[in-house]
């Protein structure tokens, strides 16, 4: 079985007049409580296949997640 856990992108977030360059340093925060269960399920269910797919850190939208 194939099982993915997708951890979608911001919409309407609220953006600052803070420079770039500190958006960009600051960097991305990992889904953690997806990433726990993803952890879990992988030790309990070893012969699936599961992936964590986060949206957020790979600049991706709606449509690209659904093709």
């Amino acid at each position: 079985m194939r099982i993915a856990f997708v951890y979608p992108p911001f919409l309407n977030s609220i953006k600052t007049t803070l420079p770039d360059f500190i958006d960009d340093n600051e960097g991305f925060f990992p889904p953690l409580g997806i990433m726990y269960i993803a952890s879990f399920l992988k030790s309990v269910r070893d012969s699936d296949q599961i992936f964590v797919l986060d949206s957020v850190s790979e600049k991706l939208d709606y449509s690209a997640i659904a093709s």
